[in-house]
């Protein structure tokens, strides 16, 4: 199989990141070379391959910096550090995958920051340019999650709710955590359903349990990489 690119967007805890280690495995059970790009949540994940944990530890500390910034990491800085980040993941880990011919799995791509960073008022042709070294998906996944799901599963796992992920840089006058997450999650879900208009998309209901979940998505990409291999 040639290579690809695979791309998964979401809002926050819309199973994607757990979602992307299903077709994983079960792509490579079926011959079929792929690589998966993780973010910082996999960084300790024990199915993780060992050249993604010595990624996510050297990225882990800008992170925890950022994180406790806050209000003191502006949109700016806060674009040009997401941006960072997935550069080193794709010249790192990305690109050499891709160059061999695997499936490259990741999961998010440059529609998170065309979602996240013009919400927060950076101009999107900027956004754009910033990320051009990349190249286009061959196919995206979108799992498409109300806020309010996505917050109980947060919640429910235990997960603390990030400052940015809640947007209460954006969302400043939010009564409570709970409205200021939903709110900012909410705006993110609409660009979505905007941006993502004539792309070579599956738009998958994330509101499911997660098996139900995977194997739609396995379903998705199994369908595109046949539907390529015919091309």
């Amino acid at each position: 199989c040639a290579g690809r690119i695979i791309g998964m967007q979401c809002i926050a805890r819309g199973w994607k990141s757990a979602a992307v280690l299903h077709p994983r495995f079960s792509l490579g059970e079926r011959g079929i070379e792929n690589f998966v790009i993780c973010s910082v949540w996999f960084a300790g994940y024990p199915s993780a391959a060992s050249e993604v944990w010595t990624v996510e530890s050297e990225l882990s500390e800008m992170w925890e910096i950022r994180d406790e910034l806050q209000e003191l990491f502006g949109p700016q800085a806060l674009c040009l550090s997401n941006a960072w980040d997935f550069a080193y993941r794709w010249e790192s880990l990305g690109a050499p995958a891709l160059e061999i011919g695997k499936v490259v799995i990741a999961d998010r791509y440059i529609h998170t920051a065309l979602v996240r960073d013009v919400i927060r008022g950076i101009d999107e042709e900027y956004v754009r340019t910033l990320y051009s070294f990349v190249p286009p998906p061959d196919f995206l996944i979108y799992l498409d999650t109300s806020p309010k799901i996505a917050y109980d599963r947060k919640i429910n796992n235990g997960l603390d709710i990030g400052y940015f992920e809640a947007g209460r840089d954006v969302v400043r006058r939010a009564a409570n955590l709970r409205l200021s997450f939903e709110t900012f999650q909410g705006q993110c879900r609409t660009r979505y359903d905007n941006i993502l208009i004539g792309m070579p998309v599956a738009k998958i209901d994330g509101d499911r349990p997660a098996a139900e979940t995977h194997a739609e998505i396995l379903a998705a990409v199994l369908t595109h990489l046949e539907q390529n291999k015919r091309d």
